[in-house]
């Protein structure tokens, strides 16, 4: 579907992130591993902490040897001894939980991908045999974040109420993070900390639907505006957003201030200019 906003001269394509795939597969604990230079890493992740993320490097030694069949799923449980291999990926929070795991190595035409979904204690058993792989290997390398946004919503928000304009410095929690780590010299440590920032996004922006929008014209800020004919205080807003973030980002890397109430304003062209970066 796509929709274009005079206001901005921008094209809208709605996309499918990584997440709405996970969510409609009934996925709670997903990543997607590709090759990127030297290593593996995640590239993609939904329902994983920034930890879990941290420790995705791997060769690709290690994943021919541990996955010899490609096209097919690879299915370990916890009774089997075969899962400790992939322990080394997992964070203690969610590692020791796991009950099963489910790998899909695939080829394109150039690149080897693997993708897993950790099916942890409180999860509902997972029927992966009845998924299509070819459908599903085809939705996973189109998947992308929705970091653009739709222009025309704007004037249609503006009809109902005041546009509340925030600033979110999802960035100082992800560098937070990582501070005085030795991946951060990697020449993959970009791949890590898009990773990170985009499977935040994509909670944010999912959680910001409806006739609210989201965007991220820099990828390192995240834009949020919010139709109300009242202001959510910056304190109130942050509070929420630290209920929602806390499962992947440690709470301690949340102390700070990373939400800041930008403008209030009854103009379209003003969302637009704020949300694409400009204003």
């Amino acid at each position: 579907m796509d929709m274009n906003g005079s206001s901005t001269g921008t094209k809208f394509t709605l996309v499918e992130s990584f997440k709405t795939l996970a969510k409609d597969y009934g996925f709670k604990h997903a990543g997607f591993f590709s090759f990127q230079g030297q290593y593996y890493v995640l590239t993609k992740a939904y329902g994983l902490d920034l930890a879990t993320i941290r420790l995705s490097q791997s060769t690709p030694d290690f994943w021919e040897g541990s996955l010899p069949k490609a096209g097919k799923w690879c299915s370990y449980s916890r009774e089997e001894k075969e899962i400790f291999q992939f322990y080394q990926f997992f964070s203690p929070k969610i590692r020791d939980d796991i009950e099963n795991l489910h790998f899909l190595k695939f080829y394109d035409e150039v690149h080897t991908y693997v993708f897993f979904i950790a099916e942890l204690s409180d999860d509902l058993p997972l029927e992966v045999s009845e998924i299509d792989l070819f459908t599903l290997s085809n939705r996973l390398l189109k998947t992308k974040s929705n970091i653009s946004f739709d222009p025309d919503k704007a004037a249609s928000g503006i009809k109902l109420s005041n546009a509340n304009l925030y600033t979110l410095n999802i960035s100082s929690a992800i560098d937070a993070f990582f501070q005085d780590d030795s991946i951060r010299d990697e020449p993959f440590y970009n791949d890590v900390y898009k990773t990170a920032f985009y499977q935040i996004y994509d909670l944010i922006y999912s959680t910001f639907s409806g006739r609210n929008i989201c965007s991220s014209p820099k990828e390192e800020l995240i834009y949020i505006c919010i139709f109300s004919k009242k202001t959510l205080s910056e304190e109130t807003l942050q509070a929420q957003l630290y209920q929602l973030l806390k499962e992947i980002v440690p709470g301690n890397c949340l102390n700070g201030r990373f939400l800041k109430l930008a403008a209030v304003t009854d103009k379209a062209e003003e969302v637009n200019k704020f949300l694409s970066g400009e204003l």
